[in-house]
């Protein structure tokens, strides 16, 4: 699926369900890229298959695989595909990639950092923090890039 990401603002949003995480880098690469209907059927999300090739945490968690999911279309929850369209635009812009127009298959081989949390209340995984291979963060759609911030 080609799609065009301009119009998103990229900037870093923060779960109020955690705390900003101390730095626990996981170096993804992305293995598969599958659009999908949602559950109620009511829109379409993006699932990105990532792979974790390298973790401060130990090798044990390298090869194991993780899902990254993106609202692209919801006729019920237009907050949801704004957000997802932002997430989506952070991978593109940390992957290389241009938001103007890309491919989602594009994004297959391709690889980002993220820091991962869990939210309190669930065992759901958090992307905390999407950043480039070289450690920095996008900061908008035309590839500057910071160091990142961790709080603690």
């Amino acid at each position: 699926m080609i799609l065009q990401l301009d119009d998103c603002p990229i900037d870093q949003w923060e779960s109020k369900f955690i705390t900003p995480p101390l730095p626990s880098p996981y170096l993804f690469n992305i293995k598969a890229s599958t659009l999908k209907p949602n559950k109620e059927k009511t829109g379409t999300v993006l699932e990105l298959e990532l792979e974790i090739a390298a973790t401060v945490e130990g090798q044990q968690y390298v090869g194991k695989s993780v899902a990254m999911y993106f609202t692209l279309a919801n006729t019920h929850n237009p907050k949801a595909v704004e957000f997802g369209r932002q997430q989506l635009a952070k991978v593109v812009v940390a992957v290389g990639l241009s938001t103007s127009q890309f491919n989602t298959d594009d994004l297959v081989g391709l690889s980002f950092v993220s820091a991962l949390t869990k939210q309190a209340e669930s065992d759901f995984i958090n992307f905390a923090r999407i950043l480039t291979p070289q450690g920095m963060e996008a900061i908008d759609r035309f590839g500057n890039v910071k160091e990142p911030v961790f709080e603690k």
